[in-house]
């Protein structure tokens, strides 16, 4: 059983201006168009990336391609506009808005990606199961560890991701909607891939609700409330995890993860987000007799990049066994870093 404590004692910073457009509005399109990246690099003569497609031959464009039409347009007419003419008031707000703006924008690219990515014959040439990755990476120049993460971070927040399976939507949508950033995203689904999934399906109580003050809406509870185990269950009515608003209701352990992340993530930076999520990862399981998971196998990886200067950059993820005869072997050829000197660099292994 999940037990969170002392989350509201975060130092947080203030919340982003809310939108009143949504999630909906970025994924509410029409799946009937064209299947989008056919992997030709279409570039114009100076090598700069295409923008939104337009009208065809066969007709007018795609709704989806349209909006981005649009959006394009608007790019372009604001590097026309005299920032210099701004007051000091508007330059905040301008510089505000377009910050909001660019997060939705993001939602709407890895909208994007999630769909490329659940088409198996979209990308050619692509192995099965790494269309997006393939895309992102040979296309429009991602390297393979960031298109990788890409299209992890656009299935978790998708508006279909599963909260028992480690999904965010409600970030996803917080994302859509401008009040939480993409680097808010990219800590989250990084530090959730370590909660097993067995943990995330455990269902809520309302003993579990009421710890920490919500309903099984998410809502506050009123100021007296009448919780004593006997009433609605949070994996009660709304067996479709929602309710009458629409609203996804809190069932499982992951539906409270998600719900909390996203809440904190509206008004506090990413870094805090990442020690609320390690938090929330040991107070899931405070003996760690939950924590073994069989399935971290399957999350094994191990990234070596080279820099411009030479230098070797490590990023990667190990199980508990292969930790363990990794750290053995570096330990085996470790030594302390000597003293640095004008004359003596350091040479240590």
């Amino acid at each position: 059983m999940l037990k969170v404590i002392a989350v509201q004692r975060l130092q947080c910073h203030v919340p982003a201006p809310e939108l009143s457009v949504g999630w909906s509005s970025v994924t509410g399109m029409d799946h009937g168009g064209s299947a989008p990246g056919d992997g030709d690099d279409r570039r114009d003569p100076d090598g700069a990336m295409p923008g939104p497609a337009g009208p065809g031959p066969a007709g007018p464009a795609h709704a989806a391609l349209a909006a981005l039409a649009v959006m394009a347009s608007a790019v372009d007419a604001f590097g026309d506009a005299a920032l210099w003419s701004l007051s000091d008031e508007q330059a905040r707000e301008a510089a505000r808005d377009a910050f909001v703006l660019a997060q939705r924008v993001q939602a709407v690219a890895l909208a994007t990606v999630a769909d490329l990515d659940s088409r198996p014959a979209a990308v050619p040439g692509a192995r099965p199961g790494a269309g997006g990755q393939t895309f992102l990476a040979h296309t429009l120049h991602r390297n393979p560890g960031q298109a990788a993460a890409d299209v992890r971070a656009a299935h978790t927040i998708s508006p279909g991701a599963d909260p028992a399976t480690g999904g965010l939507p409600r970030l996803g949508q917080a994302l859509a909607a401008g009040q939480v950033s993409r680097e808010h995203v990219a800590v989250a689904v990084s530090v959730l891939r370590h909660l097993p999934k067995k943990l995330l399906r455990q269902p809520l109580t309302p003993q579990d609700l009421a710890a920490h003050g919500l309903t099984p809406t998410g809502d506050p509870l009123p100021a007296s409330p009448a919780v004593d185990g006997k009433g609605d269950s949070a994996a009660g009515a709304g067996g479709d995890g929602g309710d009458q608003t629409g609203r996804r209701r809190l069932v499982c352990q992951g539906d409270l993860i998600d719900h909390l992340i996203t809440e904190h993530s509206k008004r506090c930076d990413p870094g805090t987000i990442g020690q609320l999520t390690r938090y929330l990862l040991n107070a899931a399981d405070p003996d760690g007799s939950n924590t073994f998971d069989p399935d971290a196998v399957t999350r094994r990886g191990l990234d070596l990049i080279q820099d411009a200067t030479g230098m070797t950059i490590i990023n990667g993820q190990l199980d508990q066994h292969t930790g363990a005869l990794f750290r053995a072997a570096i330990d085996a050829f470790s030594r302390p870093t000597p003293a640095r000197t004008p004359n003596r660099p350091a040479t240590a292994r």
